[in-house]
């Protein structure tokens, strides 16, 4: 793998482990 490709890969990570989060604390908060 290159570096923009690593680089991309891990921006892409952090944006799912985001979205998870708000939903997990949306979700909560909603209960």
């Amino acid at each position: 793998m290159t570096k923009e490709e690593v680089m991309m890969h891990q921006r892409t990570r952090a944006c799912f482990a985001n979205i998870n989060w708000k939903g997990y604390k949306s979700y909560n908060f909603l209960r």
